[in-house]
């Protein structure tokens, strides 16, 4: 009987044997029945044919076979979303990554391209919804529907129009030309610009005309198609268009979409002289009228944003459309210099051979923008890509100036750091964490005895500090202190500012040479003529005398006088356009190999009370703020801090942002002509004479970063262990603090602790980021509850509060006194033109040897997202193929995981893990990849606001790290939290 019964049950193993033989091979041939029993299998076994290699590839071979057969294509693309999208994350991510590295998508883009010959029916958008899935994980997507033919396909199937192409496909065209290659591609296509133009004018459904106008959008971004849309006469019909969709604006319906397109390519025709003048020609202003007239009612009375930003871009193009005007100041070198070390550095020089240019307004390309941790833009604009496309286009300028400068590109042995002199700074390590009385006796860096106040320690920091600079006073928001609790402030949109500054462009335009005010320049950096020229005191201390200013007028001037010949001020010079309306121009950053104007801080006095001045800073460069999405500048009153209400504010209204009319000239420097950007708004200061200050952001300078921490280490509890460390020297000579931070205990105590790492102020202009290393650092100092005895009790933390001293102290917004990024160049940073991101990486490369720390945290600023989020590394979305691994650890999904829970400023959903080959120089990708800790992460903090959570709709505040540091835990409540998650894995691992 047991031996019938085991003969039965081997019998039986052998049917099944047989019978998935049998499926695999039913597949393969694209049998119906194959399929019907693929579908009619119970979820776990179908989960588990389709995890195994010859399950996936017997599949892949069937959509090839099925191609044809809407029913059974149908199924099994269905078959598979599900199979993609049921489980956890880590299922899925496991699934989605064989998918990829089996070339599913290949298999799929040939079962389209069949669909795409005959008659096209529902069933292929399933398919398509299948392919966009499995594109989103496979970097190598933009390649393969180029290389493999289904741009060809999906273009020839438009101009065709034997079956019109359904809203997903159109969606997956525009998809499939965001990569600059693929839309040149798609442009070379012939008759395709107009088929577009034909489509989108003969839909009926607004969202099908919105994705035509979309991929002629994106198609249009090559000069040499944009031209010879021109000549086709596109934007005649592209008016037409607008002026016909005019009328149904009113109810702000979706031709919202459709019309923000036909503004965009307008735009894109207006760049040329031509272009503009085809425009005009078409009565493009007319049209302008129309759709401003009927967006009224849905601006005004309903406050519409979508409405508001169809408004601004129609403004926009009229002002684009004002004859252009040479720039003030283009040519001009900057007032201030640095001279690099000579040993290490080569002239820099272009394709032709020739020296690059210095001028102040020499730009790169691509307009000038900076290489932001903004992976993320590209994803505003269309579209992050990875991969082969990154690979072509997504290498910056300051790979190719590193490479120069090192020869062949191999770092030499005198950049190779000696940990061994790094050694001091880990003596916790060896000696312990004693108390602060034990180590009074001890460390000669320990605090003074008699703690100073936080005035006389500015004013004490602030005379040592080494800067290109001639200053002549330290501003006076820098002696109040960093500790002021301000009431959050609404985000504030000004709905109409843009329709007031087109109607003064398009006058002025108009009526050029008629203007009874003549402009004149009333502040210069280069000359000072005639500003005040300083406060120094008669012992050539700086400080500070504006409340002997206050209430002051001269009677030698009637204009408004200004100053930014302090730490972080900016401002190069000043004109004077109209009674009441300045145009500032920003300080060019040193040694710069492409411009970065964004940040500005800068003083202004001699004002009247109650009188609404405008400022419009001119040469600013991104395409894009948060200025439009209700983020305001900031302002400082002397006059009211002596009143008793001292602290930063967001002040202005009728704020826009805009590209001016300005140009460089074509022969500055051999560059092509291009454009500025302003940054417009007005307000009114409540004292005569007073004395105030404005800035992009909270400022938070480095006399401030060490007269802090000189204050809070003086006063630090016994049972708090703190050291101050100088780690090096920046390029100018000032000091690399390093704060280390954990609880008291002996060295075997210490050992056993985790490591958490923080760095901040790598980019000067990301003030924010001081701000949040501002209050950790407070936190740890000073914080007594149960959380932060934890905290220090199971972690040490080593906190770098400011990378680039010297670019702060400038008043640059992004780079170094060497003129380079430093945030892409962690990866091999020179010694000489990069010390103080050589000796950071150090510091983590010593780390590293005894304990690899838990956590890797890098504080930015975002200038065109909301809330606070993060960039980690995940290997699946890696531009290198080395990259990925088998069994990822997905260590990286800890931190955000935490963060949403506990943190009411973070947002997970805008969270990034992918790693453009751009990148591999940041210090988050260059920690991961060289040192291995897998909890390597950029942290970007907002300049603007909130759009979730507890604080939405109200913008950030300088003081908003430290409060919610203080009151929710932001900050060292996660890593805690990591410390006993990881203790809790590794305990599980050994149970099992």
């Amino acid at each position: 009987m047991y031996r019938s019964a085991s003969e039965e049950g081997r019998r039986s193993i052998e049917d099944v044997g047989r019978s998935l033989d049998d499926l695999l091979h039913g597949l393969e041939a694209g049998e119906a029945a194959a399929t019907e029993q693929l579908a009619g299998m119970g979820k776990r076994e179908r989960e588990t044919l389709l995890d195994s290699a010859a399950g996936l590839h017997a599949t892949m071979m069937a959509f090839e076979k099925m191609a044809n057969d809407d029913t059974r294509i149908s199924s099994l693309a269905n078959l598979l979303l599900s199979y993609l999208q049921d489980g956890k994350t880590s299922v899925r991510t496991r699934r989605s990554r064989r998918l990829v590295q089996a070339d599913m998508l290949s298999s799929l883009q040939r079962a389209l391209m069949q669909r795409l010959s005959g008659p096209l029916s529902p069933s292929t958008d399933v398919l398509v919804d299948l392919f966009v899935v499995v594109a989103n994980k496979d970097p190598k997507t933009q390649f393969k529907v180029r290389v493999g033919g289904l741009l060809q396909a999906l273009c020839q199937q438009l101009i065709d129009n034997r079956s019109p192409l359904s809203e997903r496909l159109l969606r997956l065209l525009a998809r499939s030309v965001r990569s600059a290659r693929n839309a040149q591609l798609a442009g070379r296509t012939r008759d395709l610009p107009k088929a577009l133009m034909q489509r989108a004018g003969d839909a009926r459904h607004s969202d099908v005309m919105a994705r035509h106008l979309e991929i002629l959008y994106l198609v249009a971004k090559n000069k040499k198609t944009r031209n010879s849309m021109l000549s086709a006469g596109a934007a005649g019909r592209l008016v037409v268009l607008l002026d016909r969709l005019a009328p149904t604006l009113e109810a702000l319906d979706p031709p919202a979409e459709a019309t923000l397109l036909i503004v965009g390519l307008l735009k894109l025709f207006a760049n040329s002289r031509k272009g503009k003048e085809e425009v005009l020609s078409a009565g493009m202003v007319s049209a302008c009228e129309k759709c401003l007239d009927a967006l009224v009612i849905a601006v005004d009375k309903r406050g519409d944003k979508t409405a508001t930003q169809l408004q601004d871009a129609l403004c926009s193009l009229c002002v684009r459309c004002v004859p252009a005007e040479k720039f003030p100041l283009a040519g001009h070198s900057s007032p201030l210099s640095f001279n690099l070390p000579r040993s290490r550095t080569r002239t820099m020089s272009t394709k032709g051979g020739e020296k690059r240019a210095t001028t102040s307004y020499a730009r790169a390309a691509d307009g000038g923008r900076s290489s932001d941790e903004d992976q993320e833009e590209a994803d505003d604009e269309y579209a992050e890509e990875l991969g082969e496309e990154s690979g072509a286009s997504g290498t910056s300028d300051m790979d190719d100036d590193m490479k120069e400068l090192k020869g062949d590109g191999i770092r030499s042995q005198s950049d190779m750091p000696r940990l061994s002199n790094y050694a001091k700074f880990f003596s916790e390590l060896e000696f312990g964490a004693p108390s602060r009385a034990a180590s009074k006796k001890k460390s000669i860096s320990s605090p003074p005895t008699q703690p100073l106040p936080y005035t006389q320690a500015i004013l004490n920091q602030a005379q040592y500090t080494r800067s290109i600079h001639r200053w002549v006073k330290i501003a006076y928001p820098e002696l109040i202190g960093p500790d002021r609790e301000l009431p959050l402030q609404p985000l504030v949109f000004s709905t109409n500012a843009m329709r007031l500054v087109a109607s003064k462009a398009s006058k002025k335009g108009l009526e050029k040479g008629k203007d009874s005010f003549k402009s004149r320049i009333v502040y210069s950096l280069d000359a000072c003529a005639e500003g005040r020229d300083g406060g120094a005191e008669e012992n050539g201390r700086l400080g500070n005398e504006d409340k002997t200013r206050l209430g002051k007028m001269d009677a030698r001037c009637d204009h408004l006088l200004f100053e930014s010949r302090f730490e972080s001020g900016n401002l190069r010079a000043a004109i004077q356009t109209d009674k009441t309306h300045y145009e500032l121009i920003l300080q060019p950053e040193v040694n710069q190999a492409r411009d970065h104007f964004q940040w500005f801080y800068f003083e202004i006095s001699n004002c009247e009370a109650n009188v609404e001045y405008t400022f419009e800073i001119v040469n600013c460069l991104k395409t894009s703020s948060m200025f439009v999405h209700g983020m305001q500048p900031v302002a400082f009153s002397v006059g009211e801090a002596v009143a008793g209400r001292p602290g930063w504010v967001r002040v202005g209204h009728s704020i826009c942002y805009y590209r001016n009319q300005y140009v460089i000239d074509a022969d500055v420097a051999g560059h092509r002509k291009d454009r500025f950007f302003s940054l417009r708004f007005t307000f009114a200061l409540r004292h005569k004479g007073d004395v105030c200050y404005l800035a992009y952001h909270f400022p938070y300078t480095y006399s401030m970063l060490r007269a802090t921490i000189e204050c809070w280490t003086s006063r630090v509890s016994s049972s708090i262990y703190v050291r101050r460390d100088e780690i090096g020297l920046s390029l100018a000579g000032n000091p690399l603090p390093l704060v280390t931070i954990t609880g008291t205990g002996s060295a075997q105590e210490v050992a056993e602790r985790n490591t958490v790492v923080f760095t901040a102020r790598v980019h000067p202009g990301e003030s924010n980021a001081s701000w949040i290393m501002h209050g950790i650092l407070e936190y740890l100092l000073t914080c007594d509850d149960a959380i932060a005895r934890e905290a220090r009790e199971r972690l040490v933390f080593k906190c770098i509060p400011m990378l680039n001293p010297d670019g702060v102290l400038t008043g640059n917004h992004r780079c170094s006194l060497a003129g380079h990024d430093l945030n892409r160049i962690w990866d091999s940073p020179n010694r000489l033109l990069h010390p103080e991101i050589f000796h950071a990486k150090a510091i983590i490369q010593k780390a590293c040897e005894s304990k690899r720390p838990l956590l890797f945290l890098d504080l930015h600023g975002h200038s065109r997202r909301s809330n606070c989020f993060l960039y980690g590394n995940n290997p699946d979305q890696s531009w290198r193929p080395s990259d990925i691994v088998s069994s990822p650890t997905l260590e990286f999904v800890d931190t955000a995981e935490i963060l949403e829970v506990v943190a009411p400023s973070f947002s997970a959903r805008n969270c990034r893990r992918a790693i453009a080959r751009s990148k591999k120089g940041s210090a988050r990708v260059a920690i991961w990849r060289q040192l291995g800790i897998q909890r390597a992460y950029t942290m970007e903090c907002t300049y603007a606001g909130f759009e979730s959570g507890a604080y939405k709709g109200y913008q950030a505040l300088s003081e908003y790290a430290r409060i919610v540091a203080l009151q929710n835990r932001i900050i060292p409540s996660p890593f805690s939290t990591l410390s006993r998650r990881l203790e809790w894995k590794v305990c599980r691992m050994e149970r099992e």
